[in-house]
C-alpha cells in the first residue's frame, strides 16, 4: 500500500485522490451518458488520481464481466478500478479505507451506491472528507415526473439528512435551476459540464445520399420511458414520404418498449422501424454516420454524449429543450423543441424527409463544425479543475506523493 492520502502533519499529499462510485463503468457500454462522463473525467483531469468503485457487471445483466479481476482493483486507462459483486457497504468502506481518498465523488440522486455512501457519511463510518455529488439530469421536471411519489417523498427527507455539506455539479444554469427546484434554494451548486472525449474523429465522413421526399432517422440510446421514444414514434406515422427509424439501445423497461412496439405495429407501409439491440460505444459514430437525423424527444438530459456523437457522425438533431443544447437551428446542428408543441415536432420532421441533398450536405457539416468550435473552450477543463480544487481547498498545502504512490498491479495504490 502507498503512502496515504492524507500525511501526518495533515497537509493533501499530491496527486488528490478521488474515490469515484458509480453503478457501471467499462467494459459495460449499456448505461449511457455517466460511464462516458467518468471515462472522459479520468483520461482529461491528469492532476488527480481516480479510484473507481463499481458494480462487477453491466447495466441489467446477470453475469459479471469475464474479463476483469472481481473483488480486486484492475488498471483501466488512467483509473483504478473495483469491481464489487455487491457493491455493500462493508466494501465499500474497505476499499475506501484502503485508498484513502481526499474527495468523494458521487453520481445519481438515487442510485443505491450513492445513498449507501451517504448513509455512512451520515453514521460516522467515514471520514469527514469533501463529496461531490453529481445529479445526472435526474433532477429536471421530466425525470422527476417518473415514479414522482417515490422520489418526491425520498427528495422530502434527503436534502435535511444526506445531503448536508455537499457540492453539486450542474453541468449548466438549466441543470443548476432544476436542483434548486427541486431540492430548494441554499444548496451550494458549482456549474462544469460534462466532459467531451480529449478528441474527436472529424475525418470525411460517407453518409447516404439525401433525396428529397425520404429520410434516415436513427435513435439511439436506453429504452426508457425517460427517452421518450414513443412520442417519436407517434409523429412518424404522420409524415408524408419514405422514411426509415433504427432503433439502437438496450431495452431497460420491457412494459415500455411493449408500448413502443404498438405504435411500432401501427406504422404505415411508408415508414420502416427496426430495432437494432445494443450497441458497444466503439461503434457508435459510425453508426450516426450511415444515417440523416438523429432523434431523442427526451423527457430530459443534464448533458447528452449522443448529441455530441451524433454531430461527430454528420447528423443534425431533433432533440427536446430539456437539454443545455439550445439555438441549435440558427447553427444548423439541429433542433430543439418544446414537447408540448406536437404540430412543431411534426413540422421539422417533415423539412428533415423533405430536405434535398445539397441542404442537408451543409446542415451535415455545420453540425460537425460546431461541435469542433464548442470542443475548443477552455472552459470545459477550467471549471471541472475548479469544481475540485473548490472541494479540496480546505487542504492547507499539497505535498508530492512517494513513487509507491504511482505504482500499479492489484493494489489500490
Amino acid at each position: 500500500m502507498s503512502a496515504h492520502s492524507i500525511s501526518h502533519n495533515g497537509s493533501l499529499e499530491w496527486p488528490p485522490r478521488i474515490f469515484v462510485v458509480v453503478d457501471v463503468y467499462l467494459p459495460g457500454f449499456k448505461s449511457g451518458g455517466p460511464l462516458r462522463t467518468i471515462e472522459n473525467m479520468v483520461d482529461r483531469m491528469d492532476e488527480y488520481k481516480f479510484f473507481i468503485f463499481t458494480r462487477d457487471r453491466d447495466s441489467r445483466d446477470d453475469a459479471p464481466y469475464t474479463e476483469i479481476r472481481i473483488e480486486q482493483w484492475n488498471d483501466v486507462g488512467k483509473a483504478k478500478v473495483f469491481y464489487s459483486a455487491g457493491m455493500t457497504m462493508r466494501s465499500i468502506r474497505r476499499q475506501f479505507s484502503a485508498v484513502k481518498p481526499d474527495l468523494i465523488y458521487l453520481n445519481s440522486l438515487f442510485s443505491f451506491g450513492t445513498i449507501k455512501v451517504l448513509l455512512m457519511r451520515l453514521a460516522g463510518l467515514l471520514p469527514a472528507i469533501p463529496v461531490v455529488l453529481a445529479p445526472r439530469g435526474e433532477c429536471s421536471p421530466g425525470a422527476l415526473g417518473l415514479k414522482r411519489l417515490k422520489k418526491h417523498a425520498y427528495l422530502a427527507v434527503a436534502p435535511r439528512l444526506l445531503y448536508r455539506d455537499l457540492i453539486w455539479q450542474a453541468t449548466s444554469e438549466f441543470e443548476k435551476a432544476d436542483i434548486e427546484r427541486a431540492l430548494g434554494h441554499g444548496q451550494r451548486i458549482r456549474i462544469a459540464s460534462d466532459l467531451p472525449p480529449r478528441q474527436i474523429d472529424l475525418t470525411p465522413l460517407q453518409k447516404p445520399r439525401k433525396q428529397s421526399g425520404a429520410a434516415k432517422f436513427v435513435y439511439l440510446s436506453r429504452i426508457s420511458e425517460k427517452k421518450n421514444l414513443h412520442y417519436l414514434l407517434s409523429l412518424l406515422r404522420t409524415l408524408r414520404g419514405e422514411v426509415e427509424l433504427d432503433i439502437w439501445g438496450p431495452i431497460e423497461d420491457a412494459s415500455y418498449w411493449r408500448r413502443c412496439q404498438a405504435e411500432i405495429m401501427a406504422m404505415p407501409l411508408s415508414v420502416k422501424v427496426a430495432f437494432r439491440g445494443p450497441v458497444q460505444h466503439e461503434r457508435v459514430t459510425r453508426i450516426m454516420e450511415s444515417y440523416h437525423f438523429f432523434a431523442l424527444p427526451t423527457l430530459g438530459e443534464n448533458f447528452g454524449h449522443v448529441v455530441l456523437e451524433a454531430w461527430t457522425g454528420g447528423c443534425p438533431v431533433l432533440i427536446s429543450d430539456q437539454t443545455p443544447w439550445v439555438n441549435l437551428e440558427a447553427k444548423r446542428a439541429g433542433w430543439e423543441m418544446p414537447l408540448a408543441e406536437v404540430s412543431l415536432w411534426s413540422a421539422v420532421l417533415q423539412t428533415c424527409v423533405d430536405m434535398d441533398q445539397l441542404t442537408y450536405t451543409i446542415w451535415s457539416e455545420s453540425c460537425r463544425r460546431y461541435l469542433s468550435e464548442w470542443m475548443s473552450s477552455p472552459t470545459l477543463d477550467h471549471d471541472n479543475y475548479a469544481l475540485f480544487a473548490e472541494a479540496l481547498q480546505a487542504a492547507p498545502t499539497r505535498t508530492p506523493r512517494t513513487a509507491s504512490a504511482q505504482s500499479g498491479g492489484h493494489s489500490a495504490s
